[in-house]
């Protein structure tokens, strides 16, 4: 298990994070390529690094948390409940191709980290069936 940290700098953020993702495979080496986000409040995605799409990414999870609910949970003051259920319902790993030590990714798909309760330090960990 390799693994990195990022940090948001918005409430609600797309982050790109194929290329930290790329840098800790080992050259030659073929499998399934999983990456995984230890928090309940953020999601894994794979979708196009445009910005106008990944303003949209953001702009579409903001809209989504603040249409939902009220609901009742409260941790240390903060109401974040609907970044809890919209990273359950998007998903914290995804799973990718790896072919002689690249991700096989399509033309226009990235890794994308989706930051639903920021500004907040994330942390990635990738992992290497070989």
């Amino acid at each position: 298990m390799q693994q990195f940290t990022v940090q948001t700098d918005e409430s609600v953020e797309a982050v790109n994070i194929t290329a930290p993702v790329a840098e800790r495979l080992s050259p030659g080496v073929t499998g399934i390529c999983m990456v995984f986000c230890p928090h309940t409040t953020v999601a894994l995605l794979i979708g196009e690094d445009e910005t106008a799409l990944m303003q949209d990414y953001a702009r579409a999870a903001r809209d989504l948390l603040a249409n939902s609910g009220p609901f009742g949970h409260v941790v240390n003051g903060c109401a974040n409940a609907e970044a809890h259920i919209l990273s359950a319902l998007s998903g914290c790993s995804v799973h990718v191709p790896v072919q002689d030590g690249r991700l096989v990714l399509g033309r226009c798909q990235s890794i994308l980290l989706l930051e639903l309760d920021g500004p907040r330090e994330r942390s990635v960990q990738v992992y290497l069936n070989a």
